[in-house]
């Protein structure tokens, strides 16, 4: 796959002109498109393996991302865009020489671990109610409510600080995931997910304005890649370990609260003081 989510962050940045309630509006539309395609993407394939087969499904993928590609490649932000002139300082850690930015991969890294996790407990729970499809409908109603946050966060102008935001958006993920491991039954779950789920979106909405801050100059769709490396590293190990979780007694129950301890850490790991995650932070470390 291309690395187009962290071309596409860095564009908005150019788009927005400075303005910053634009940017954040870009943002939160950026993550409501992720959204979409989560609930989306597995109805789609749903249609293919019903009607037609799974190798239709992989080989539509191919072509889609492929021509999504070449239209991001030939729209004109891609073709205006230039090289930063300080790009050819932006040598050995990069876009890791602001604190700020290691501080948030951090906690990036906590949050995805946890939904890995609930990525695994969410199939598992819907195995343990003989009701395999029924895991669908529950990720795509989490999925769901996520995208519903991001429209309206991105219809909204917040008067606190991107890292306060932050701080509070992910303490809203964390007691969105906490009632999880207690839902008894199927419509329950899917509630608490959709409710938990309205925070995601705007936490990833003020993560990114906050990377665009933070990234030294010249470094800023590095420092995106970064996050989306971490990103799908850690909720790939998030769900290798939600597997082993969901095997022992405590099972479905442990795995949810596995999750929302993760999403607590994020919260932690931004609240401590001295983290750095203010604009200009990073401008004063590329000057040193």
């Amino acid at each position: 796959m291309p690395l187009l989510s962290s071309s596409l962050r860095s564009f908005w940045i150019q788009l927005s002109n400075g303005d910053d309630n634009v940017r954040q509006s870009a943002y939160a539309l950026d993550s409501v498109a992720v959204e979409c395609a989560f609930v989306g993407g597995p109805v789609v394939v749903a249609g293919f393996v019903a009607f037609a087969s799974p190798d239709l499904a992989i080989a539509s993928a191919a072509v889609l991302a492929f021509l999504g590609t070449l239209a991001v490649a030939l729209s004109g932000p891609a073709k205006e865009w230039r090289r930063h002139p300080d790009s050819a300082a932006t040598t050995g850690a990069g876009p890791l020489r602001s604190p700020g930015l290691a501080v948030l991969l951090m906690a990036a890294a906590a949050l995805m671990f946890g939904f890995g996790t609930l990525e695994v407990a969410v199939p598992a729970y819907a195995d343990g109610h003989d009701s395999t499809a029924m895991s669908g409908v529950l990720l795509a109603v989490w999925a769901l409510g996520s995208g519903v946050g991001g429209v309206w966060f991105g219809t909204r102008r917040f008067a606190l600080s991107l890292p306060a935001q932050l701080r509070w958006a992910l303490l809203a993920v964390a007691v969105g995931m906490a009632p999880l491991a207690f839902a008894g039954e199927p419509w329950i779950l899917g509630a608490l997910l959709f409710l938990g789920g309205s925070a995601i979106a705007p936490t990833m909405t003020v993560q990114n304005g906050l990377v665009a801050d933070l990234a030294p100059a010249g470094t800023t769709t590095e420092a995106f890649t970064w996050f989306t490396t971490v990103a799908f590293g850690f909720s790939a190990l998030g769900a290798a370990v939600g597997g082993l979780v969901v095997d022992r007694p405590s099972g479905v129950p442990a795995a949810f609260a596995l999750a929302a301890l993760s999403a607590l850490l994020a919260w932690a790991v931004v609240t401590v003081p001295g983290t750095g995650l203010t604009r200009g932070a990073a401008r004063e470390v590329c000057t040193d």
